[in-house]
């Protein structure tokens, strides 16, 4: 049997598997109503439960140690990895999620940028300011999603584990009742023998806001089993996000903001996302084993892949619905179906089979790259209500492609990557993407310490924009587009000296038919090049016990005017770290800041949680001015603001802890600030959150 043939029985198997995944609607039940109750739970009973769970976990690794008080003590060791684009083990720096520095930024927008906007409070869509944050950081597959893309459980995100001793994990962040605002990372791991693990994270991220009926909340659910053996590797996970957003339209005249009188537009409207993602990778491997000899008795096995077979399938499911029964006329301009109350939704389901082939690094002479090839076929479906009454399909496609790669890591001065695909049939039919880097390293004489190292990164692409951007209908909004394919080129630069804690980045994009959204909040492709370039810095430095972090952004681009950047965006941090008690407890207390210059604010559209260009309306200088017609307070642009925050963190043993108080100088600069035109932003507040490791 053919390839082409094997494919087209495999497209008529993965419509089979879809019909088995509808049956699924009762799990989905059964765990929304658990998420429900977990959320309403009051805080200390959760902690509670948490560390009855803890100190409960069964240890394969301990379950015999009453009976055998001689056996030999091994030392804990955690290892953590994730998933490439190849599907290879990624070492994951553990130190990333527990180092004191920085311990403060609890805010999943502030750990990826240093610049957004959003609706005022956690959790809200948000649209990055920094050009380069918001393509890296966007949703590739459904446009509905870039903005709460950082609030979703992603499979490459997803860390798999191998510990010798049961490993939890917990993150929880609060602010006091009146704003409500937590944040929730609680993870557990365990081998059940040396190679099989199994574990869980279950995330949530939410805040009530300062505005009436301005609520967000983000769950999220994430189970996961790999097994980890000397040819064989199997990796099935699952991620759920589940996203629930009150619309409220702004508030009506920002006058009210000083008063502390907030009247909002809506009142009823309601936002919801949803994603589910199935997934299991399996690969097999071939390749030879040496013998180490550590002495006389003892010998240490090393086994070194060659040649290595993989399998990927992967069931991905997002939907979005909008839900408004007051349809206020001063917000939206249509009213296409319904007169009385909207519902709009969307679905978007793919199914994916993918078949790879990977040749190690040094095979010939042991100078060789590594080489990787693969085939699959994605079965995407696409939904969207025309009316009210019925659903309409649009359509299913089948897109087949090929991929092929170079690589080679493992040499000492010089590491290198190259990646193209191509889609050969579907609604993706002549898209590609060619991507690569070139990097160089730099040691201290012949020691394994790196002093620096410089990093050439190039990604061209040419690709069919979103289907929903082309073809759209709801109760507010509809448009039936017909685009061409985005051109992008970005060129990057990254140069790093780690023992001076230095990093300089650089980027250009150049892009070809970019859609963007225009003053009426619909898609729009632009009829010439886009180019943005732009220039980052980070650099940290010590002098004696004060710490100083610092991160800026510079950019320029021809278009700003459907982009609204700030040219320039910084962050800083300063605080003196010591012990307050002797080895003991490690104590930080300082203040950070987040500032960009002046910038144009974003309109939001709450039926489809869109960031679009607000047009600029000049007063009528013939029209007369009374004083009931006159404005009574003057609007300002974001930016220009400090965002200053202090804050204290403290380390004990294994447990860390943060006090931060945010937004200080709320009504000492301005009476309010707002990043989105009418959504102030939160108030003088306090944040309090805590880290906590079992097993570490």
């Amino acid at each position: 049997m053919s390839f082409f043939s094997f494919f087209l029985y495999l497209n008529d198997f993965q419509y089979f598997i879809q019909t088995l995944l509808k049956y699924f609607d009762l799990w989905n039940f059964a765990f929304n109503f658990a998420v429900n109750f977990f959320y309403f739970m009051n805080k200390i009973i959760l902690i509670f439960s948490l560390l009855t769970f803890v100190l409960c976990s069964p240890s394969y690794a301990q379950k015999n140690k009453d009976k055998d008080k001689d056996k030999k003590e091994y030392p804990k060791r955690v290892k953590i990895w994730t998933l490439d684009s190849d599907y290879s083990m990624e070492e994951y720096n553990l130190d990333t999620d527990t180092a004191l520095h920085l311990f403060q930024v609890y805010d999943y927008n502030d750990k990826h940028s240093i610049s957004y906007s959003n609706l005022g409070n956690m959790g809200t869509p948000y649209i990055y300011n920094i050009f380069d944050d918001r393509e890296l950081r966007k949703n590739n597959d459904v446009f509905f999603f870039d903005r709460i893309n950082d609030f979703i459980s992603k499979p490459e995100e997803t860390k798999f584990y191998q510990v010798n001793h049961p490993y939890t994990w917990l993150y929880y962040a609060t602010t006091p009742k009146a704003r409500n605002g937590q944040v929730i990372d609680f993870r557990h791991t365990q081998n059940v023998n040396k190679n099989f693990n199994w574990g869980f994270n279950i995330g949530l991220v939410g805040s009530t806001g300062r505005m009436s009926h301005q609520h967000s909340r983000n769950t999220t659910f994430s189970p996961q089993m790999s097994y980890v053996g000397k040819h064989l590797s199997m990796y099935l996970f699952y991620n759920f996000t589940k996203t629930g957003i009150e619309e409220n339209g702004g508030i009506v005249d920002t006058v009210e903001v000083k008063n502390e009188r907030f009247t909002t537009r809506l009142s009823q409207p309601f936002s919801n996302w949803g994603k589910r993602s199935w997934n299991f990778v399996t690969e097999y491997s071939v390749g030879k084993t040496d013998f180490q000899i550590i002495n006389d008795s003892t010998r240490k096995e090393i086994y070194t892949p060659r040649l290595t077979f993989g399998y990927v399938f992967k069931f991905d499911k997002m939907f979005r619905t909008y839900e408004d029964s007051e349809l206020n006329p001063d917000l939206y301009e249509n009213f296409y179906f319904d007169g009385t109350a909207t519902y709009d939704s969307l679905c978007f389901k793919r199914l994916t089979n993918q078949f790879h082939l990977k040749i190690a690094e040094n095979q010939v002479l042991g100078v060789s790259p590594a080489i990787k090839g693969a085939i699959g076929m994605e079965a995407e479906s696409y939904y969207n209500f025309q009316n009210y009454h019925s659903s309409n399909n649009p359509g299913d496609y089948s897109n087949a492609y090929f991929e092929g790669g170079i690589y080679k890591n493992k040499s000492r001065n010089m590491f290198f990557n190259g990646n193209y695909r191509q889609y050969l049939s579907g609604y993706k039919v002549g898209d590609f993407q060619l991507k690569g880097s070139l990097g160089l390293k730099f040691y201290q004489g012949k020691s394994d310490t790196l002093k620096y190292y410089f990093k050439a990164t190039a990604d061209f692409s040419n690709k069919e924009p979103d289907y929903f951007l082309k073809r759209y209908y709801s109760n507010n909004y509809r448009w039936n587009n017909k685009f061409d394919k985005l051109l992008t080129t970005r060129i990057g630069a990254e140069f790093s000296v780690p023992n001076w804690h230095l990093k300089l980045g650089a980027s250009n994009y150049l892009i070809n038919n970019y859609i963007y959204f225009n003053h009426d909040a619909v898609p729009a492709q632009l009829g010439e090049a886009l180019n943005v370039f732009s220039v980052s810095a980070m650099k940290d430095f010590f002098i004696w016990h004060v710490r100083f972090a610092n991160r800026v952004t510079w950019q320029k681009t021809n278009h700003n005017e459907i982009l609204n950047l700030p040219q320039v965006a910084l962050y800083h941090a300063t605080y003196f770290e010591f012990y307050l008690v002797k080895n003991v407890l490690l104590t930080q207390l300082g203040g950070e800041v987040n500032f960009s210059t002046e910038y144009d604010a974003f309109g939001y559209s709450p039926a489809t949680s869109i960031y679009y260009p607000i047009l600029k309306k000049e007063p009528d200088e013939n029209s007369p001015v009374t004083e009931t017609a006159k404005p009574a307070f003057k609007k300002q642009n974001p930016g220009n603001y400090p965002l200053l925050n202090g804050f204290a963190n403290i380390k004990i043993r294994g447990v860390l802890m943060f006090f931060k108080w945010e937004n200080i100088c709320n009504g000492w600069l301005r009476d309010w600030y707002y990043s989105t035109d009418n959504y102030p932003y939160q108030d003088f507040h306090f944040m309090f959150g805590i880290l906590w490791r079992f097993g570490d």
